[in-house]
């Protein structure tokens, strides 16, 4: 006959609020695949993401400047703003500005006299505020013609072509190329070749390697393949067909050529340095690789066990405790249980541990899903210091919020109170841990972003359970990161600075698995 410890076990494991939790905390894990996927697409790199030209008649100088995102599509509301030093005027410099339409353009003038030794200092804001590009630059020599277009947001030809995402496939690149013709106009019939070449690449005496290409002749119809023709001031084009012979140091020269012949790029006035006529893109910027690093996979699984994990544990560890032991405890169910041959610390002790080893063996299989998508996009699974550490501190967690949980039970007389107090405690110590580290830091008198800031924030995550799992994650990371709705900001630090070691962190989990269940036991025992 099955004792009454383990009946109660065996009731508890299979009730259904507590199956529900471990089916939530198993379909939690594929939560990450959004990370992984994203992750195994990289941004598209190389090139920048604005663009201002600037020519000059005798109304000034006019500034045409075009904005694009990841994709190459217009971007509205990217800002851009100069400034044109002119030092025989009284205020010597002279400003201008104007935010990108639908279209992607902006359009504005600087009355000045024309002076071709004036500098420019030109800005591109995006519409997060984030500073896109800036420069300072000289733009014109005694020899460029009125008229004559000029881009102010590159320094190397390279930037008048950007690697943007293709809209039509997150994995493949495209190629924009953005340019002004005479007077800003649009550059009608302007073609853009490409090339493939073979730098000749030597180690140096520091172990670095550097690379340097073929002689970079100007691109055209006798040397290189028609990549397209354009007709708008940014165009996007499909990168050309890979050739099955390059390597890592094969790059691709893109060169723009008017319709005369002229390379344009090669002839921007007034920087000698600009002696390479065409753009030279590595071919790793154009054809990615869809696969992930391992070390990549572990970063985006630590991250997620501290996120995903970290935040929902301690929600799910409040119901299912509510519905196994707490509605219970306030409706009087347990006493009637209680007059079987149990006492109340096995009755006790046998509730806790139910709950505890489900919900401990969904952390176990959630865990094992991502370890498992890891290897399907990495080919590699985490490493396993990561996974094992990462499970033992969401079982600390699991199990200290189950103690809470059951503790707050013999608090309260009712079950719209346990249930209230619970939510409250779960929102405040698990969304709000940034409003209380600037709580503090304000009472303190200690300023946002100091030392001292942080290591009040790396404190309080000392006493949060529901932070336990960051601790860990920012022992393998050298970075903390805080989970809620009002963060405090990432900062890299070294654990140890901050006392974050390994037997400090062992410490605190046994702390917060110790503490409330023996206060939980203490009031089911003794004063029940």
């Amino acid at each position: 006959m099955t004792g009454p410890f383990l009946y109660d076990a065996k009731r508890t494991l299979t009730s259904k609020t507590v199956m529900v939790a471990v089916a939530a905390m198993v379909l939690l894990s594929l939560a990450v695949l959004p990370d992984f996927s994203a992750g195994a697409a990289p941004g598209a790199s190389g090139g920048n993401t604005s663009q201002l030209f600037v020519y000059y008649n005798s109304g000034g100088y006019h500034f045409v400047g075009f904005a694009w995102n990841q994709f190459g599509q217009p971007l509205s509301g990217t800002r851009f703003d100069v400034n044109v030093t002119v030092p025989n005027l009284s205020p010597n410099v002279a400003s201008g500005s104007d935010v990108s339409d639908s279209s992607g353009e902006a359009e504005f003038t600087v009355a000045v006299p024309d002076n071709y030794t004036y500098s420019v200092s030109a800005t591109a804001t995006a519409p997060d505020l984030t500073v896109a590009t800036s420069g300072t630059i000289t733009p014109f020599s005694s020899a460029t013609p009125p008229g004559a277009s000029v881009p102010l947001l590159s320094d190397l030809p390279q930037e008048v072509f950007a690697v943007v995402t293709d809209g039509g496939n997150g994995t493949a690149r495209d190629i924009l190329v953005s340019w002004a013709g005479p007077d800003g106009t649009p550059p009608v019939g302007y073609k853009v070749y490409y090339k493939f070449v073979f730098p000749q690449c030597q180690t140096s005496g520091n172990g670095g390697t550097s690379c340097v290409g073929q002689p970079q002749q100007p691109l055209g119809q006798t040397n290189a393949k028609l990549l397209g023709t354009m007709s708008s001031y940014v165009q996007v084009f499909h990168v050309p067909q890979s050739e099955t012979n390059f390597t890592v140091t094969t790059g691709v020269l893109i060169g723009l050529v008017a319709p005369n012949g002229t390379n344009v790029v090669a002839i921007t006035p007034g920087d000698s340095a600009r002696s390479d006529p065409n753009a030279l893109i590595p071919v790793s910027s154009l054809y990615p690789s869809d696969s992930l690093t391992s070390a990549q996979g572990s970063q985006i699984a630590t991250a997620s066990f501290a996120s995903i994990f970290g935040l929902f544990i301690p929600l799910l560890a409040i119901v299912g405790t509510y519905n196994t032991y707490g509605k219970d405890r306030v409706t009087g169910i347990l006493e009637s249980v209680l007059a079987q041959p149990v006492t109340r610390r096995g009755l006790s002790l046998s509730r806790y541990l139910s709950t505890f080893a489900a919900m401990s063996a969904a952390i176990v299989v959630s865990v094992a899903i991502v370890d498992l998508i890891a290897q399907s996009f990495t080919h590699s699974f985490v490493s396993p210091s990561i996974v094992i550490s990462s499970t033992g501190a969401l079982v600390v967690e699991l199990a200290a919020f189950i103690g809470i949980a059951m503790l707050l039970s013999h608090l309260v007389k009712s079950s719209g109170t346990l249930i209230g107090l619970s939510v409250a405690l779960f929102l405040v110590i698990d969304f709000f841990q940034g409003l209380i580290v600037t709580i503090a830091a304000t009472i303190l008198q200690i300023s946002r972003g100091s030392v001292a800031y942080y290591r009040i924030s790396v404190a309080l995550d000392f006493l949060n359970p529901a932070q336990f799992i960051s601790l860990v994650e920012t022992y393998f990371t050298n970075v903390v990161r805080f989970v809620g709705i009002i963060s405090t900001p990432s900062f890299s630090i070294t654990p140890q600075d901050y006392g974050i070691t390994a037997p400090a962190i062992v410490l605190t989990g046994a702390l917060w698995i110790s503490i409330p269940l023996v206060c939980f036991l203490y009031l089911a025992i003794r004063r029940d």
